[in-house]
């Protein structure tokens, strides 16, 4: 006996059978081309042929060794992180998290300087201080768009060639500080040449400010 499917469904459902198979027992939902629709009972007869055709097929994994654990079995199969122990998320991983990104195993590690990172800063500022003052000094003078440049090995030997004392109050090192001062001034057009440059103190070059003074007299470095 065939009955026609609810007027309910679409035009294209419409054109599926409701058929009642006797040896079934249950009512199967056919199309035309006579295949069953998905996501209804099939029937009894086809499930044993079905059940038939896999009678002496061996499973794809029996008799092999997985490559990870059946983590059905509850939360504890699931493998831990090898420093502290808190169960993972996945399998593949080794270490949660926070264990990777400390110490050596973080990809930014710089040989243990980001393990207290403040005091290496703070020491580098003081070993360091002549070397960054002078940095911030050809800074000034990139943004004046002076002519000419010089390094910091030359500064180093001017000052050794004054004998680090300042060529206008005569005083030493470490008495004072010594500080680049252009004899004439960038504002005036002047160069950044080590030839342009006297080693002054702090407090000379202030006072200095920008006239064009030249305390070197006759002893002149030269390059």
């Amino acid at each position: 006996m065939i009955i026609k499917a609810r007027n309910t469904l679409s035009e294209k459902a419409q054109k599926t059978y409701l058929t009642h198979t006797e040896s079934a027992g249950t009512n199967v939902l056919r199309n035309d081309k006579g295949q069953f629709v998905k996501g209804h009972e099939k029937p009894k007869e086809m499930l044993q042929k079905m059940s038939n055709s896999l009678q002496g097929r061996t499973v794809w994994n029996k008799g092999r060794e997985l490559h990870y654990d059946v983590w059905n079995k509850g939360m504890d199969s699931r493998p831990k992180c090898l420093d502290c122990g808190k169960q993972l998320t996945h399998y593949k991983t080794k270490r949660c998290r926070k264990c990777a990104n400390e110490g050596i195993l973080n990809p930014s590690w710089r040989g243990g300087i980001t393990e207290d990172k403040k005091q290496y800063n703070k020491n580098y500022k003081q070993i360091n201080r002549e070397r960054l003052t002078f940095l911030q000094q050809k800074r000034r003078v990139l943004k004046n768009n002076a002519v000419g440049s010089h390094t910091f090995e030359e500064w180093k030997l001017l000052k050794e060639f004054y004998g680090n004392m300042c060529l206008c109050c005569k005083k030493l090192e470490p008495e004072i500080k010594l500080t680049e001062d252009h004899i004439i001034p960038l504002s005036m057009d002047g160069s950044d040449e080590i030839s342009n440059i006297q080693p002054l103190c702090i407090e000379c070059n202030s006072i200095k400010r920008t006239k064009t003074i030249d305390y070197r007299g006759e002893l002149i470095y030269v390059n």
